[in-house]
Parts: C-alpha cells; sequence; structure tokens
C-alpha cells in the first residue's frame, strides 16, 4: 500500500459499508519471515443509530481518507519480500460472513508457499493457481474477494505475465473458495509510485527475452507465451511488445539478414509430425509480421524444427513426462540477425 494510489473502489465500498454501519479490519502484510500485523480488527465505520439520519452520509464520505491517514499513510514494510498466503490465512480467519475482503498487492508473491518461482511460472495460470490452492490452502467462505495493484510491480512487466498474473490469481479465488473471481481485473499499467526508501523486492523469474551478440550476430530467444495465443500458431495482439527490438535492429541495418526458427517441447500428447507443423505454423506467422512491419522478404528465412533440437531434455525417463520448467524453455522461436551486434 505504501507505493501505491488508494484504489477508487476500495473507497467507494468503505463508504458503502459506513452507511451499512459495517466495521473495518486491517492486516499489514511485511516482509519475508516477518508474520502479518492487525492493524484494525471490526473497528466501526460509523455510529450507531438510524441510517437515514444527515451525519451518517456526511461520516461515510470522510471515511476512506480516514482510513487512509489512520492505518495506511506511512504503512512500509522493513524486509524485502512478501508472504502472500500468511496474510491471506489471517484475513480467512477474521473475515466475518459477508465481509468483502480487499486485496491491495501485486499479488507477486516471493516467499512462502505462494512463491512465484520459475517452476510455477512455468506452467500455465490456471494450472499453477490449482496447484498452489491445494499446497496452500485457504477458505473465504465464498466472500467477496477484490484485489487491486496486481501485476503493478516496480519493474514493468509485459502483457503476457501481467495476464498470467491476472490467471493465477482469479485461479487463486476460485480454489480459496471466494467469490467474485471472474470479476478481478488488472489495474492500469504500473501506476505513479509515491513512496521512497522501500526494500527492494525482487522480481519473479516471468519468461523474457533473451539476446545474445557477437561482432556481427545478435541473437533473441523469444519464449512462446510472450507471442502467441495458448497452445496455437496465432499471434498474441501485443507481440509488438517482444518484436520492437529485433525489428528495430533490421530496420537500422539494412544489410542485415535474419533467420526465424521454431522450436517445440516434446509431448506424448503430440506426434513428430503435428509438432513439426505447429512449429512451422508459428514462424511463418512470425515472418508474416515481420515483412508486414516493413523488413523485405529477401532478408527473411523461417523453418520450423518441431523438438529435433533441444536445449535439453525435457521428459522425465523415470515417468514418461514432461518436465515443466524444461520444457517452457523448448518452446521458443530464435531470431537471428546476422550482420550486426545488438547493439549497434
Amino acid at each position: 500500500m505504501a507505493d501505491m494510489p488508494f484504489p477508487a473502489a476500495l473507497a467507494e465500498d468503505l463508504k458503502t459499508a459506513s452507511l451499512d454501519d459495517g466495521t473495518l479490519s486491517v492486516i499489514a502484510v511485511d516482509g519475508e519471515a516477518v508474520a502479518p500485523r492487525i492493524l484494525a480488527k471490526d473497528v466501526a465505520l460509523s455510529t450507531t443509530g438510524e441510517r437515514d439520519r444527515p451525519s451518517v452520509a456526511k461520516l461515510a464520505e470522510v471515511i476512506p481518507a480516514c482510513v487512509q491517514s489512520v492505518y495506511l499513510n506511512g504503512l512500509v514494510p522493513t524486509a524485502p519480500g512478501t508472504d502472500l498466503h500468511r496474510a491471506m490465512t489471517v484475513a480467512a480467519e477474521i473475515a466475518e460472513p459477508g465481509a468483502t475482503v480487499w486485496t491491495v498487492s501485486d499479488m507477486m508473491s516471493t516467499s512462502g508457499q505462494l512463491a512465484l518461482s520459475k517452476a510455477v511460472l512455468a506452467e500455465p495460470a490456471d494450472q499453477a493457481a490449482e496447484t498452489a490452492a491445494a499446497d496452500a490452502p485457504v477458505d473465504l467462505h465464498r466472500n467477496v474477494w477484490k484485489v487491486s495493484g496486481m501485476a503493478n510491480a516496480a519493474t514493468p512487466l509485459l502483457s503476457a505475465s501481467r495476464e498470467w498474473v491476472r490467471d493465477f490469481t482469479r485461479g487463486l479465488c476460485r480454489g480459496w473458495n471466494a467469490s467474485g473471481c471472474k470479476s478481478i481485473e488488472l489495474d492500469p499499467v504500473n501506476p505513479v509510485r509515491t513512496a521512497t526508501g522501500l526494500p527492494k523486492d525482487p522480481v519473479p523469474p516471468f519468461p523474457a527475452v533473451d539476446a545474445v551478440t557477437t561482432a556481427t550476430t545478435c541473437s533473441f530467444t523469444l519464449p512462446d507465451e510472450l507471442l502467441f495465443d495458448g497452445g496455437s500458431a496465432e499471434l498474441r495482439g501485443d507481440v509488438d511488445e517482444v518484436l520492437n527490438q529485433p525489428l528495430a535492429l533490421l530496420d537500422a541495418n539494412a544489410e542485415t539478414t535474419l533467420r526465424i526458427v521454431g522450436h517445440a517441447a516434446s509431448s506424448g500428447a503430440y506426434t513428430a509430425a503435428e509438432l513439426l507443423a505447429l512449429s512451422k505454423a508459428r514462424v511463418q506467422a512470425v515472418r508474416d509480421r515481420i515483412v508486414a512491419a516493413g523488413i523485405e522478404k529477401a532478408r527473411v528465412s523461417s523453418r520450423g524444427v518441431g523438438d529435433t533440437e533441444p536445449l535439453a531434455e525435457d521428459i522425465d525417463p523415470s515417468t514418461g513426462l514432461q518436465i515443466p520448467e524444461i520444457a517452457a524453455a523448448e518452446r521458443r522461436v530464435e531470431l537471428i540477425i546476422e550482420g550486426a551486434p545488438c547493439s549497434r
């Protein structure tokens, strides 16, 4: 809360609760290995008596500012990291039936049972949430759960990563027996940060574009989840976020050429021919987008290789099952620009 604006929807909920003679509980989440603190428990948000009194409405209007001043201003963590599960467990314990549970957080837990490790982030968000909710159970007793600040880290995330956090949070909502899950949405990207001197939280290892340079080449490795919708060959609507850098290098160096290589992970659910066809369809989609951006066709070559050029073995020999973290690295498209280093 220290470096996020006060959510307008939360302010409206506080006004409504005050008009209805409701109460407020506040839980502060600190850094790693620091227990959550209960700052307020069942604190009255209004005065008793008839609800149609003018003073009731006047008090409701100022309640959000009062809550911010008394409980939230100056509330800063003392250690880096976030153990979100411990805080949500406390919230579930003290929330009364019919309550609305608000979580003001980027939802990027870096410690405890909900830590977003590389292995967790390698899974589809729904699947990761189902596993997390089972391993780190919370029962919100069908109370409405609302979230503000989700995926708004100090370091801006790619759209695909923000959507993963949203879908993961919705999955937790379902797994934690809350309601209102479909209404959980992302806030505008990276709002203005107002606090300074906060502990620097580690950023979870979301999929990212990797660039390797030599004196005459620049090779980009693009994870498939940043390029394509689901397991398809359809480009994401925000694909230019990850193509802008190689496109800029190609545009600035007319003598360069581009090779596109598409890879797939091994899978018992698909034949080698199907994986090859998928990788070919994907590189064709990327090639078409690059040509549409103004790069001449003659400068671009492409090939899909299916799972024939792996970085590592992604099938567990003892079980015959995919190893999610390794398989995620195999699902990639490589853009090799020849004729210029990455920094040129």
